[in-house]
């Protein structure tokens, strides 16, 4: 996956769509994906020459406009708010680990 930079929260959205344990992402307005709702599958980080990979699975549930959602473009994209999210749940976790140890 080729390093894009962040990608700002106003390009989606998480929706609740009933099923318990699963929440799907909307891609809105300042997305080039506009409208596009998926969901990522199972996550596995690799250590590749010292590097590390994130590889991912995700399935399309909306596509209203048919764009291109199995182009290396658009797999950039989504694993990017992937690993926007997950940097900010280790910050989060490691700030709550701080707060409760005192430091």
């Amino acid at each position: 996956m080729a390093k894009q930079g962040k990608i700002s929260h106003d390009e989606y959205e998480f929706i609740d769509r009933g099923e318990e344990n699963f929440h799907h992402i909307k891609l809105v307005d300042k997305s080039p994906y506009k409208d596009v709702v998926f969901q990522f599958g199972e996550v596995k980080l690799l250590e590749e020459d010292g590097a590390l990979r994130v590889k991912f699975e995700y399935e399309v549930f909306e596509n209203p406009r048919f764009l291109d959602t199995k182009s290396d473009k658009f797999v950039n994209y989504i694993g990017e708010i992937l690993i926007t999210n997950l940097e900010e749940l280790l910050f989060y976790n490691k700030f709550k680990r701080e707060q409760s140890s005192g430091n």
